[in-house]
C-alpha cells in the first residue's frame, strides 16, 4: 500500500461552546488544520493555523448563520503547504459532489506549486474522502468526481503562475477600463491543454465575487505567488466592486461544449447560465465584458446554418450582413474584450479566416497573452511538440516515459484496448477519428456499407463501427452507451479523456518521396475543411484535425494508422529506453 499520513476527523457543534471544545483539542491552536463547517445545505471549507480563533471568526459572520456542525481535520504532519493543498482539492471535490452547495469564493485559491512529500500527502487526501463519505459530508467517489464535467471546468481549479498571471492581467484591464473609460482588448493565445476554459471560468467566477464583495482577502499573501501585484491593487478592487451592474457575457462558439458550460454555471454560486451565450446572441444585451473561449471555432457568414439570424446580428450591430462572427465579437466598444485563442484548432473553411485573427494580433492597440505549459496532457510539452513536429518538414523523436504513445496493429485492437482503458479508469476512454469518413443525414439514413456501420476503417468491409449519434453531441464523450462508437472531431474537441484511440484515416499517408505526410483529397469527406484551390489550406485544416485528435488523452494516446508508411514512420520516431526492453 502507498504511503499515507494519519489523519483523524474531530466534529463538533458551530457554536461558542464547540469553539471552546476546539480550543482544548492538542492541535486546536497554533497547529495547521484543514475544516469544514457544513449545514443541510451549505458547506465551508477553510485551512488555518489556529482553529479556535478561526472557527470564533466564522461565528460572527453572517454569511455562515446556516452553519450547524465544524469538522476539523487534524494530522501530526500537516504543515502550511500540505493544508493548503488539502483545502484546494476539498473544495474542488466537494464543488464537484453536490452534497452540498459551497460558499467558498475562488480569489484566494493557492497556486500549483510542488511542496516535500506532495504525493504521499495525495494518498492522504483519498483516505481524507474516504472518511467524509463515512461520515456523509461526502457522497461519490473520487473516480467519478474526476470524471464529472464540472469536476474539469471547476472555478475552483488551483492555477499555475501562467495562468494567475493571465488573471491578475485581466483585473487590471477591468479595473482601469472601468475607472478611465477605456476599451480595453486581449488575445490569449494558447494551445490544446493550456488550461483555457479552466482560466476563462475562474476570471468569472473572481470577478463576479469581487463585485458581489464575497472575496476574502484574509491570508491571501500565503497562497498568491510571489511577487505578486493583486494585495496592493485595493483601488483596482474598489473601482470593480463600485460597478455592481456589470454585465459578462461568456461567448461559447460550440453549442454542444456551450450546453456543458451552462451545466456547469447553474451549479456554481454567483453564475448564471444566462452569462453563457452564442455568437449571435451579443447584440440583444449591452454587454461590458465579453470572453470568448474557443475563439477559433467562430465561424464566417457561408459557416453558419442559420443566415437569417447571422444578418440580423450584423444589422443590428451596424456592420456588413455578412461579416463574421468575429466581426459581431468585436464591432461594439465596451470596457472589456477577450479572446482565447489556438491557431492550430482552425480546422474547417466554415472557421474565421486565420487573416483576421492574424490582423487583431498585429494591432498594437490590442494586449496579447501567451499560455504554454500543458496542463491536460501528462506528456507534457514534449508530447506535444513531438506531435505538432509530426506534420512538419522537421520531425524530431520522442521517448514515452510518463505517457503512453504506441501504435496498434488493427482498429479492433485498438477498440478492445480504450475498452479496457475505459473500464480501469471508470469511464472518459473514446476512440476517435476524422472526417475521412463521410458524416451526414444522408449517411444515417442510407448507410455506407453493407454491413450497416458508418465508418468503414480500412474501406474493406471488415473493420466497421457507428459514427457517435450526432456529430457535436458531448454524450458521446460522457455516456458510456458510446463506447463501441467512433467518436467525431467536432464531439470532442474542447474535452478531456483518459486515454484516447486514434485512427490516422486514409486521408493522411506518409510520401516516402517528400519524407512527409501529405493529404489524399479524395478522402476529406467533410466539404467543409476543402479549400477549393487550394491544396495547402486544405492540408492544414486536415492536419489540425488530427492534431486536435492526438492531444485529448491525458494519461496516454494509442493510435492505428490506416497508411502502412504513415505508421512505420511514426513508430520510427518513438525511442525505447532498454530498461522497457525485456
Amino acid at each position: 500500500m502507498a504511503e499515507i499520513f494519519e489523519t483523524v476527523i474531530e466534529q463538533f457543534k458551530f457554536t461558542g461552546g464547540g469553539a471552546e471544545k476546539v480550543r482544548r483539542l492538542s492541535k486546536g491552536e497554533n497547529w495547521p488544520v484543514v475544516y469544514i463547517l457544513n449545514g443541510s445545505k451549505y458547506a465551508y471549507v477553510g485551512e488555518t493555523n489556529n482553529a479556535y480563533r478561526r472557527i470564533g471568526q466564522h461565528l460572527k459572520n453572517e454569511k455562515r448563520n446556516s452553519m450547524k456542525r465544524v469538522s476539523i481535520i487534524l494530522g501530526d504532519k500537516f504543515n502550511k503547504s500540505a493544508t493548503l493543498d488539502i483545502e484546494n482539492k476539498l473544495i474542488q471535490h466537494m464543488h464537484a459532489d453536490r452534497v452540498f452547495v459551497l460558499q467558498n469564493e475562488n480569489a484566494g485559491q493557492s497556486v500549483k506549486n510542488n511542496y516535500y512529500q506532495k504525493e504521499v500527502y495525495e494518498q492522504t487526501f483519498q483516505e481524507i474522502w474516504k472518511k467524509l463519505i463515512e461520515l456523509g459530508l461526502a457522497k461519490h467517489n473520487l473516480y467519478a468526481i474526476r470524471n464529472s464535467e464540472i469536476f474539469k471546468y471547476s472555478p475552483y481549479k488551483e492555477l499555475t503562475e501562467e495562468q494567475f498571471e493571465c488573471v491578475e492581467l485581466l483585473l487590471r484591464l477591468t479595473g482601469r477600463s472601468l475607472s478611465n473609460n477605456n476599451k480595453e482588448k486581449l488575445i490569449v493565445e494558447g494551445g490544446a491543454g493550456t488550461g483555457k476554459t479552466v482560466l476563462a471560468i475562474y476570471f468569472i467566477k473572481c470577478l463576479v465575487d469581487l463585485i458581489n464583495k464575497n472575496t476574502n482577502f484574509e491570508d491571501l499573501d500565503t497562497v498568491l505567488p510571489e511577487g505578486s501585484e493583486i494585495l496592493e491593487s485595493i483601488e483596482l478592487v474598489k473601482t470593480i466592486q463600485e460597478h455592481k451592474d456589470i454585465k459578462i457575457g461568456y461567448v461559447i462558439p460550440t453549442p454542444s461544449f456551450k450546453k456543458t458550460v451552462q451545466r456547469i454555471f447553474k451549479l456554481t454560486p454567483g453564475l448564471s447560465p444566462k452569462m453563457v451565450i452564442s455568437p449571435v446572441d451579443i447584440w440583444k444585451e449591452k454587454y461590458d465584458i465579453i470572453i470568448v473561449d474557443e475563439a477559433h471555432r467562430l465561424k464566417n457568414y457561408e459557416g453558419t446554418q442559420q443566415h437569417g439570424f447571422h444578418k440580423q446580428a450584423n444589422k443590428a450591430l451596424g456592420i456588413d450582413e455578412k461579416a463574421s462572427e468575429l466581426s459581431m465579437v468585436m464591432a461594439e466598444s465596451r470596457p472589456l474584450t477577450v479572446l482565447f485563442y489556438d491557431p492550430l484548432q482552425t480546422i474547417r473553411k466554415s472557421d474565421v479566416d486565420p487573416e483576421e485573427f492574424a490582423e487583431l494580433i498585429n494591432d498594437n492597440s490590442i494586449y496579447k497573452h501567451q499560455l504554454t505549459s500543458q496542463l491536460r496532457l501528462k506528456g507534457g510539452n514534449d508530447y506535444v511538440k513531438f506531435i505538432k513536429s509530426l506534420f512538419s518538414n522537421k520531425p524530431i523523436t520522442y521517448t514515452p516515459e510518463k505517457y503512453v504513445f504506441e501504435p496498434v496493429n488493427n482498429p479492433e485492437e485498438l477498440m478492445n484496448i480504450i475498452k479496457q482503458k475505459n473500464a480501469e479508469t471508470r469511464g472518459l476512454c473514446r476512440v476517435l477519428a476524422g472526417f475521412a469518413y463521410k458524416f451526414n443525414n444522408n449517411v444515417r439514413k442510407k448507410r455506407i456499407t453493407k454491413t450497416g456501420s458508418d465508418v468503414d476503417v480500412n474501406g474493406d468491409g471488415k473493420y466497421v463501427y457507428d459514427w457517435n449519434p450526432k456529430y457535436n453531441d458531448s454524450s458521446a464523450v460522457i455516456d458510456d452507451k458510446n463506447i463501441e462508437k467512433i467518436v467525431s472531431v467536432f464531439a470532442c474537441q474542447g474535452y478531456d479523456l483518459n486515454y484516447a484511440g486514434v485512427i490516422l484515416g486514409p486521408d493522411i499517408y506518409y510520401d516516402k518521396k517528400t519524407r512527409s505526410i501529405e493529404v489524399d483529397l479524395n478522402y476529406v469527406k467533410d466539404k467543409k475543411m476543402k479549400i477549393k484551390g487550394d491544396y495547402e489550406a486544405t492540408k492544414r485544416n486536415v492536419l489540425n484535425q488530427y492534431l486536435v485528435l492526438l492531444t485529448r488523452g491525458i494519461e496516454g494516446t494509442y493510435f492505428y494508422a490506416v497508411d502502412k508508411n504513415l505508421r512505420e514512420f511514426i513508430e520510427s520516431l518513438l525511442v525505447v529506453k532498454k530498461e522497457d526492453i525485456n
